[in-house]
């Protein structure tokens, strides 16, 4: 919930800092004294537009900044901004300068605006003046529509989503296929002369570095032979065996004899054993005639194929198989087509299966909303109040249908105050008050599902009076059981419906207006709500009925009953 506002030169606001309890919070006071301002305040806070017009004359900032406690559910999404020492309390912070420079944070750390506002939607949903018109807008009816209906929706919507993946896996292969076969058609001529080339030559891997290596040697052959035969000369002739013959004739007579002709005989072996292969590597080394041009010419034709295909061996070998691939491709391309469209086919359809099924749970659920929406709204003095839900088919600009995740359905909610008028979307509806109840409305019959922590609303009461007040009162008073209310109002009925409530007034000083608030307590509340009840004129007959409803009304909504009706006086 929000538990803490501080604001600090924004307009009339000099500075106000105050904390806020659970349930239906009531700001009440003279018109003209601000309330709308904290709400503007607030909105900012949240990542609203922001300007230097909004702070006070002859400052150069303006500080906004809203404490927000977290219940245990409410944490997940905001782990990264939370610590061990603050791991349930979240600090929005605004700044704004006269260059018109920004500042926003979230404890303490700097974020752009736009993820403060992505941010602030989990935690708060404002109507008003400064609200994002969440009702309003078309796009997102289907997502009210859908938590309305609730449960009843989660398998097909769970289903129709894994459907629609492996819909756009398929569709994504089949384009993916048809756009390369294309390609390869077209190249298929060129690629069938390089496989060609390449498996002509019979290319090995590590080739070029043999040969490179067998030119070095075939290059400095005569060199090479003169060496190793030399080589062989000298061991066949060291006179070795001579040597272990005539210590062998003397190993009788000491130990030491013995062992020295043992170990000369040892190197008799590995000399032995040298000798043939120096025998063996000068025979191999003796070149065939024309054995250096050959080596020569093969590393060319193999330089020629590494600057055509990559620059190594490997690189040819693989450019060699990917030809090889994309040819096996083509002349299985039919096949391969029939096979893909098959599947992305199915696929497609298993999607609209799911979709026409969520459509129809859709329509059940929104025949329901209308019964309901009609009921509250009739409450809250629209008497002849018409609501409809509009389900159209979502089309391209090419006018054909649109598939999606969430379905097929378009969604638009249709409003009409006055009887005989035709439903219209809600978006043209005008008048702040009329959507401030609608968004009761709504919240009313779709707070068990909402998440949001904390409500405000502003204007709610524009247009009402009496007992249809009273009525918006005990509905406020029902979603405050399960969500935080900040609620500005100027109805007796509504301000005494409140858990808690705070008064706005202007105070000047000797240079300017500002605006203050502070909290009351029981007695002051009886005098904000017999100002309200009586105006300027506050006797001690309109103190005792603000007493008698103050009352009532927190007995009446103990009770879960709409307020009895009071009628202002004065």
């Amino acid at each position: 919930m929000l538990s803490h506002i501080y604001v600090r030169n924004f307009g009339l606001i000099r500075e106000i800092d105050t904390d806020l309890t659970e349930g239906l919070n009531i700001i009440s006071g003279e018109t003209g004294t601000g309330k709308s301002m904290i709400i503007q305040a607030i909105h900012v806070a949240l990542g609203g537009r922001g300007s230097a017009s909004m702070i006070t004359d002859g400052e150069n900032r303006a500080l906004v900044q809203l404490v927000f406690t977290l219940q245990d559910s409410e944490i997940q999404p905001f782990e990264r901004y939370l610590s061990g020492d603050n791991d349930h309390e979240l600090i929005f912070t605004r700044e704004l300068s006269r260059s018109g420079r920004s500042l926003a944070r979230i404890n303490g750390e700097i974020v752009k605006v736009a993820e403060l506002s992505d941010a602030s939607r989990r935690l708060v949903d404002i109507h008003g003046q400064y609200d994002n018109q969440f009702f309003l807008d078309p796009e997102r009816h289907v997502e009210i529509l859908d938590s309305f209906a609730g449960q009843d929706l989660l398998p097909v919507r769970k289903e129709l989503s894994e459907a629609f993946k492996r819909y756009t896996e398929k569709r994504s292969a089949l384009s993916r296929f048809r756009k390369n076969r294309s390609e390869y058609l077209r190249e298929r001529d060129f690629m069938k002369y390089e496989l060609d080339e390449i498996n002509t030559c019979h290319v090995r891997e590590g080739e070029d570095q043999e040969l490179e290596e067998r030119i070095h040697v075939l290059s400095n052959a005569e060199k090479i032979y003169d060496a190793l035969n030399e080589s062989y000369r000298i061991l066949y002739q060291s006179g070795i065996d001579k040597c272990v013959s005539l210590l062998s004739g003397i190993a009788e007579y000491s130990e030491t004899y013995a062992r020295l002709g043992s170990q000369i005989a040892d190197c008799s072996y590995t000399l032995s054993d040298l000798q043939e292969e120096l025998r063996v590597a000068r025979d191999q080394s003796e070149m065939t005639p024309g054995e250096l041009d050959e080596a020569i010419t093969r590393v060319s034709l193999l330089d020629n194929l590494k600057r055509k295909y990559g620059g190594t061996l490997t690189s040819v070998l693989e450019h060699r198989d990917e030809c090889a691939r994309k040819l096996a491709l083509t002349e299985d391309s039919e096949e391969l087509e029939q096979q893909l469209s098959e599947e992305y086919r199915e696929a497609r359809n298993e999607v609209l299966r799911l979709s026409a099924d969520l459509s129809l749970k859709r329509k059940a659920a929104a025949a329901l909303l209308e019964k309901t929406m009609k009921t509250e709204l009739a409450e809250l003095n629209f008497r002849n109040a018409d609501f409809l839900v509009q389900f159209t088919e979502k089309r391209n600009q090419k006018d054909q249908l649109q598939l999606s995740a969430g379905g097929t359905d378009q969604i638009e909610f249709l409003f009409s105050a006055n009887k005989g008028a035709a439903p219209r979307p809600l978006a043209e509806i005008a008048s702040g008050g009329e959507i401030s109840r609608i968004s009761l409305a709504f919240k009313r019959i779709t707070s068990d599902h909402d998440h949001t922590g904390t409500m405000v609303f502003d204007e709610i009461d524009t247009g009402i009076s009496g007992r249809t007040a009273s009525i918006v009162a005990a509905k406020m008073h029902m979603i405050a059981r399960s969500h935080q209310i900040l609620c500005i109002t100027h109805l007796p009925q509504i301000a005494a419906a409140g858990d808690s409530q705070y008064l706005i007034n202007k105070t000047e000083d000797d240079d300017a207006s500002y605006t203050t608030i502070s909290p009351l307590d029981h007695n002051g509340r009886i005098e904000e709500i017999a100002r309200l009840l009586g105006g300027t004129n506050i006797t001690e007959t309109t103190r005792k009925s603000a007493e008698e409803l103050l009352a009532a009304s927190h007995s009446n909504n103990s009770e879960n009953r709409p307020e009895q009706e009071v009628v202002s006086q004065g």
